[in-house]
């Protein structure tokens, strides 16, 4: 008896390639990375290369933060829409822009309440981290380098000498 194949659903098929002009998640992902951009600028190589571009890390405002915190949680849902090849595609540069933002927001405050894009970023790498359609058989041992590489970045990130702490806008 021949063994019957299941297609693959999702975006990205059995290759993972996204197509960009024909990806729904592609296109997703250049309007999410739009607006981080636009909210932290330091997220864009080219604008922290350019000699131009002073680096500061200023808090976000109210209304940016809940505008970060939704976009890193519709993020994090993009590898739902994927194959699990195509997660493998967009799991490095979901994952790199969360703990980027996680690092970037995670500032004490005095009142310690912790600010909605932490908030959401927490929320993504849990939903990625409980993912089941992302780990077959073929993408297991990349997606849990992926996911150690990702939790090494932000325990990194919470050294003591990393911490940041907000002063009063």
């Amino acid at each position: 008896m021949e063994k019957e194949s299941c297609p693959i659903v999702g975006e990205g098929g059995d290759s993972g390639g996204l197509v960009p002009g024909k990806s729904l998640v592609f296109a997703t992902m250049e309007l999410l990375m739009f607006i981080l951009v636009r909210h932290m600028p330091h997220l864009s190589t080219k604008m922290s290369d350019s000699p131009s571009h002073i680096a500061t890390r200023t808090r976000l405002s109210e209304e940016s933060a809940r505008l970060v915190a939704a976009t890193v949680t519709i993020l994090s849902d993009l590898p739902s829409l994927c194959s699990p090849a195509g997660c493998m595609t967009i799991l490095p540069t979901i994952l790199f822009l969360i703990a980027r933002v996680l690092k970037d927001t995670a500032i004490k405050s005095a009142d310690n309440q912790v600010p909605p894009p932490v908030s959401a970023a927490l929320q993504g790498i849990k939903s990625i981290v409980t993912l089941s359609m992302a780990k077959t058989e073929d993408t297991q041992k990349q997606w849990t380098a992926l996911i150690r590489s990702t939790l090494a970045c932000i325990l990194e990130y919470s050294q003591p000498g990393n911490l940041i702490r907000a002063s009063n806008p």
